[in-house]
């Protein structure tokens, strides 16, 4: 299958191996074979070590629907998910996140369509890395996970819970702006900066909790959150 594949697209191939499409024109056409092929292509190649997801040529595939990396368990891990990687994929909504993932870069899962997420222990999220998931309803900070990245999580109005671990130190600007459906807010851990709008502009919000680990709210990180009618603060605050 390999020696057929080289024969027809050893540019590709190459690529896919080496992450570099700078140069290359790759065409909706052959975005689904290239991703049906890629884990073949490693097998056969023997290749150990770590994949870099930077295929931004999945850009905006609004047909791909589910990606799984069970397959390559013993061949590669995956640590980071590149910039754009798979943004705009409308129908993506089945993709588990592998524990070795260290690294989710700026916008990598905007506009795609999980409805739950958990994320790896220990990875970073980059700006906009999940923002304006129309069908997000939850989420799972996990441990290890220090900062959550400007507008990550931003205009996402089907989220109505989020669940933080005690390793959350900061939590940038517009971070959930305009998520409308969350409903209530505990946050724990310790020298917690939560950012300027972090929280902005949601609808339903009626509870916050923060731990006596938070030492900065910044301004407007509750605005125009109407329904809001109760706020635990610590006493140092």
């Amino acid at each position: 299958l390999v020696n057929n594949i080289n024969q027809k697209k050893p540019n590709l191939i190459e690529k896919l191996i080496n992450n570099d499409f700078e140069n290359d024109n790759i065409t909706k056409e052959n975005e689904q074979e290239s991703l049906r092929l890629l884990n073949s292509i490693l097998k056969n190649r023997g290749l150990r070590g770590i994949l870099y997801l930077h295929l931004e040529f999945i850009n905006s595939c609004q047909d791909l629907s589910k990606i799984t990396f069970d397959d390559f368990v013993n061949v590669i891990q995956i640590q980071h998910i590149g910039i754009l990687c798979f943004s705009g994929c409308t129908e993506l909504c089945d993709f588990k996140l592998p524990d070795s993932l260290k690294v989710i870069d700026d916008s990598a899962f905007n506009e795609t369509a999980f409805k739950s997420l958990k994320l790896p222990n220990n990875v970073s999220i980059g700006k906009r890395a999940f923002a304006s998931n129309t069908f997000l309803e939850n989420i799972t900070i996990s441990n290890g996970t220090k900062t959550i990245s400007e507008f990550a999580f931003s205009n996402c109005p089907m989220l109505s819970s989020v669940e933080f671990e005690e390793d959350i130190e900061e939590i940038q600007r517009m971070a959930f702006y305009q998520c409308k459906s969350l409903k209530s807010i505990t946050i724990k851990g310790n020298n917690i900066v939560i950012g300027e709008s972090a929280f902005e502009n949601m609808k339903q919000l009626t509870t916050v909790t923060l731990n006596s680990g938070l030492t900065e709210i910044a301004t407007y990180a509750f605005a125009r959150c109407h329904k809001l009618t109760s706020v635990t603060l610590p006493d140092q605050i």
